[in-house]
């Protein structure tokens, strides 16, 4: 690390997540020769407070930003989408050539997709992590080919630096809008993945559980349809709300822009319609983050902030600006304004708001958690070391615990409810995703019983009769909507009731 002059930007009691995965951010890439300019890199360290510290790693930054620390907040390894770095900013053990193809041959400041790569701890093994990374084979041309991949680290290699083991495995995923998000599932232990196709109403979700990753499935997300090209989706922190930004191309048109917010079931990994909010493109940008709270949504733009309460019973009308461009611009020759890039929601509970590429300024949101302008949004209210970039990390909550009161147990079935101690039942697979689930049941009372599936709205969907002598009882489920269902066996006054999942793939 360089030495030089720390700046000490805010200083803030210790948050209880101020330390850990999600510790650091990097920015800075390749700069302007200015005699001004400190370093050409920096470091934001979240640990009792905001500090910022000129570096000289090797790695540069464009908008793709994926890091993650230990349990200490000691930083591990970062990525740009094109290569990994390991704790000492070099190239990791087998860490290039991520991506491999012309379009990221070009990336010499790394790759420009926004949240297109994320780090996500390997669950029940703490030596091993998961980088997902996106990229394309086609730009410039319309319609990006978007492809995910996953790369695989080993933290036991080279001295406790960390190797690559698996590289560019792809998930046979196309056509995607920007950037990966995660939701920790409501076991508290795995992760669900998840990634929104262009001009489609489909979402994809992917699995990582102790047996490795798997593509889960998509939905179609029903009306309206994602129009834009490029969306942008970001989870709420407690994981029940995904936003989606649905963008214009032109910031000058009188075009509309679609926000589309939709209901998580950390169980199941399916999305239900909850909003879709219309408002003038003249604030399009990238930016878009949730509150600490998960109550708010800010989406940004080059010229303006809004926020949006999630949690009202009418959440169009709630739409406020709460910050607009101030007319501040980049030195000549250049001009930019100093607007509103990327939304980053870091671990002091603030949103931090990059300006745009080559500044020395930033912005913050220093109470969003508060409704309307006194959420207090903080213009230039930064000064950078360095000219920063506007790549913000993409860290997943990755604190956010088992859900609390829910029915979910594991990845392979649900805790049955309202059980009867004289009755057990077992049901698989759950989710059930070929047409068909086997109920196992064993009881001490050897009498026939009955058998009942119900929909979420408590409506009877399937009835059957169980002979005394059964303790197996096998259901088609390719008739029945992908939903959350609720079995219930009746086995003279013995009842017992759980959650089923169908999630049929076709």
């Amino acid at each position: 690390m360089k030495k030089g002059l720390t700046f000490l930007l805010l200083l803030l009691p210790c948050f209880l997540f101020a330390q850990g995965l999600s510790n650091n951010w990097l920015t800075g890439g390749l700069s302007i020769n200015d005699s001004n300019v400190i370093s050409s890199k920096a470091r934001f360290n979240f640990y009792n407070g905001l500090t910022i510290l000129p570096e000289n790693f090797k790695m540069n930054f464009q908008t793709s930003e994926a890091n993650i620390s230990d349990k200490n907040g000691n930083l591990l390894m970062s990525s740009n989408g094109i290569w990994i770095a390991n704790s000492t900013g070099d190239t990791m053990l087998n860490g290039s050539g991520l991506n491999p193809n012309i379009f990221t041959n070009s990336q010499i400041g790394g790759m420009g997709l926004l949240n297109g790569c994320l780090f996500l701890p390997f669950p029940n093994d703490s030596n091993k992590y998961v980088l997902f990374h996106e990229s394309t084979q086609n730009y410039p041309a319309s319609g990006l080919l978007m492809q995910l991949y996953y790369t695989i680290v080993d933290m036991t290699l080279d001295g406790g630096k960390g190797g690559v083991i698996q590289k560019n495995i792809l998930l046979g995923i196309d056509s995607l809008g920007f950037g990966i998000t995660a939701c920790k599932h409501a076991n508290g232990r795995d992760w669900w993945i998840v990634a929104v196709e262009q001009k489609s109403n489909i979402i994809h979700t992917i699995l990582l559980n102790p047996q490795g990753i798997s593509t889960f499935g998509k939905q179609h997300l029903g009306s309206p349809s994602i129009s834009y090209p490029y969306p942008v989706a970001v989870f709420s922190p407690d994981g029940s709300k995904l936003a989606v930004d649905l963008q214009t191309t032109n910031i000058f048109s009188n075009d509309t822009i679609n926000i589309r917010i939709f209901n998580f079931d950390r169980c199941t990994g399916i999305f239900s319609s909850l909003e879709n909010i219309i408002y003038p493109a003249y604030s399009n940008g990238l930016g878009l983050c949730f509150s600490s709270n998960s109550k708010y949504l800010y989406k940004g733009g080059q010229f303006r902030i809004y926020q949006i309460n999630t949690d009202t019973s009418n959440i169009t009308a709630s739409l406020e600006m709460v910050a607009q461009w101030d007319s501040l611009t980049l030195f000549p020759p250049f001009n930019h304004p100093y607007g509103f890039s990327c939304f980053y929601l870091a671990s002091d509970n603030k949103i931090y708001v990059t300006a745009g590429a080559q500044v020395l300024k930033m912005h913050y949101i220093d109470k969003p958690d508060s409704a309307g302008t006194s959420c207090s949004v903080q213009l230039n209210a930064i000064s950078l070391p360095c000219y920063g970039s506007v790549a913000v990390p993409n860290h997943p909550n990755y604190f956010l615990g088992a859900l609390e009161g829910s029915a979910c147990d594991s990845l392979s079935g649900f805790k049955s409810t309202n059980s009867d101690q004289h009755l057990s039942l077992k049901i698989s697979p759950n989710p059930a995703f070929d047409g068909f689930v086997e109920m196992y049941f064993k009881s001490t009372q050897n009498i026939s019983g009955v058998l009942s599936l119900f929909d979420e709205y408590g409506k009877k969907v399937l009835e059957q009769i169980i002979p005394p002598s059964r303790s197996v009882q096998r259901i088609e489920t390719s008739s029945l909507p992908n939903g959350i269902y609720i079995v219930q066996l009746r086995l003279g006054e013995s009842v017992n009731r759980a959650k089923l999942i169908i999630h049929n793939l076709n």
